[in-house]
């Protein structure tokens, strides 16, 4: 068990993160610190110099006072003083044999004929290392007038105790900023990864059936929090597909029981009934109906369901209202001739719309059709088309006998079929179909009725411009275009009056 949650542990993303943040944090602090220990280095020995040349240049300017004995007063009086550092001086001929050199400590480990060796370093510095002790001395040199030299030199035990101590700092804070930069990035790993063990958590809760989760918004308005919101956006967009297909599949299995039973019922009675071709073929023919009846339901129900979801693709294009009209009063004129019903049309010339074609004249087809169906003999159905408030309104009125104000709403539902309607063949999805496809266009519906007086079904649709050609392939942006003012609070909406 704990070497599978340390597996676990170590292999995770969290992990993962802290150790990158560790180490490029460690790296930094160690290349700080480097640099730090480099500026400090170079200020202390640059101010050590300073003092070795000013001493120098005083040295200079006694010998050329007062020659040797001056110099050798001046370094008796600087050990009677105990200056803390003294300096080393020593003075060397042309051929740099040493004249004089003072005893301090200073010069312990580098004895003159060390010097004598090297050339002094006139204009320069020269910088000798003690051995065993790792000691240096800082010399400086300058030739005299009579052609000897002068050398000054020390060595700084300040400059090295201060190396030495902020060396023993670096040594002493390393640890704890190590593990200072593993927990911060532990925590910080956490806290970026938070969203992603919510989403995680919210999918193990889609996964048993609970549809509705979502994943809280941490608002940082960063990228994580766009990712939340995408996120959040598809699972409601999962959840509607999810709960449309769980309703179709109901309504399929509720709608399918008549009509199978039924046909059920002719194929027993065409069985048993005996051998005569005619009883024979009519039940062959109740048969066909049956089946062309199943088939429709199924398309009308997948539309539907394709539609309310926003799953049905719609091929977008100017459409000239006019024509569409005219071709489906084409369409239904024989059969409203017929039922002795009068079908006229009337639509404003130039009318377009960003839609469907073929989806346009469906939802005109429909409420045609359905005017047509439930107006009696010797009425009238008129399609109506104009331009209001910027929305181009199509209306279909009929002669009819009216539906009640209580029923008005539920005439959109699946489904539904008022009781005047149950008399007439139909499977009450029509009207459920028009709303939905309407909607899909980001358009509106609506109707107006009356007992004894008619009905007039109304939806409106975006005029086609060229300011809306572009965003006619993207529901999402015609639903949230802003729409026309000039209807105010209690002006009726289109199909408000006949």
């Amino acid at each position: 068990m704990f070497w599978t949650r340390f597996d676990r542990t170590v292999h995770s993303v969290v992990f993962r993160l802290t150790a990158r943040y560790a180490l490029v944090f460690s790296l930094g602090a160690i290349a700080l610190f480097g640099l730090a220990y480099r500026l400090l280095e170079t200020g202390l020995k640059s101010e050590e110099r300073e003092g070795i040349a000013a001493k120098l240049v005083e040295l200079a300017g006694e010998y050329r006072d007062g020659g040797l004995q001056a110099v050798a007063r001046d370094v008796a009086l600087s050990t009677d003083r105990d200056e803390v550092p003294a300096f080393a001086v020593r003075v060397a001929d042309s051929e740099n044999r040493t004249l004089f050199a003072s005893a301090l400590p200073s010069w312990r480990g580098f004895e003159p004929r060390v010097l004598e060796r090297t050339t002094p370093p006139e204009g320069g510095w020269l910088e000798l290392e003690e051995a065993g002790d790792g000691r240096v001395l800082e010399v400086a040199a300058v030739r005299l007038p009579d052609g000897s030299f002068l050398e000054v030199g020390r060595v700084s035990p300040l400059l090295d105790r201060a190396l030495e101590r902020f060396r023993e700092v670096a040594g002493v804070t390393a640890i704890p900023l190590v593990f200072m930069a593993v927990g911060a990035g532990w925590f910080l790993a956490c806290r970026a990864l938070e969203p992603v063990r919510q989403l995680s958590t919210a999918l193990d809760r889609i996964v048993p059936g609970d549809g509705g989760a979502r994943i809280p918004r941490p608002g940082t308005a960063d990228e994580i929090d766009a990712l939340v919101e995408r996120v959040n956006r598809l699972l409601g967009r999962i959840e509607t597909l999810v709960a449309g297909m769980r309703e179709s599949l109901d309504n399929v299995a509720h709608d399918l029981r008549t009509p199978l039973t039924r046909l059920r019922g002719v194929a027993e009675v065409a069985l048993t009934s005996g051998k005569d071709p005619e009883e024979l073929r009519e039940a062959l023919a109740d048969c066909l109906e049956e089946t062309q009846r199943i088939d429709a339901m199924l398309r009308a129900i997948f539309d539907l369901s394709e539609a309310e979801t926003g799953a049905m693709a719609l091929h977008r294009a100017p459409c000239g209202v006019r024509g569409a009209c005219e071709d489906v009063a084409e369409l239904y004129r024989v059969v409203a001739e017929d039922r002795r019903v009068s079908l006229t049309v009337s639509v404003d010339e130039g009318l377009t719309v960003w839609a469907d074609p073929v989806r346009l004249r469906q939802v005109i087809a429909n409420l045609v059709d359905n005017a047509v169906k439930y107006t009696p003999e010797g009425g009238w159905v008129r399609v109506r088309a104009n331009e209001e408030n910027g929305r181009v309104v199509v209306r279909v009125e009929d002669s009819g006998p009216g539906i009640p104000e209580k029923e008005q709403l539920r005439v959109w539902e699946r489904l539904y079929r008022a009781d005047t309607s149950r008399s007439q063949r139909g499977l009450g999805l029509g009207l459920s179909l028009v709303r939905a496809l309407v909607e899909a266009h980001g358009g509106e519906v609506g109707v107006r009725s009356s007992p004894g007086q008619g009905s007039v079904f109304w939806f409106c649709l975006l005029p086609a411009d060229e300011t809306w050609g572009a965003e006619a392939i993207n529901p999402a942006a015609i639903k949230t275009r802003k729409r026309p003012q000039g209807r105010g609070a209690g002006e009726k909406k289109p199909g408000g009056s006949a």
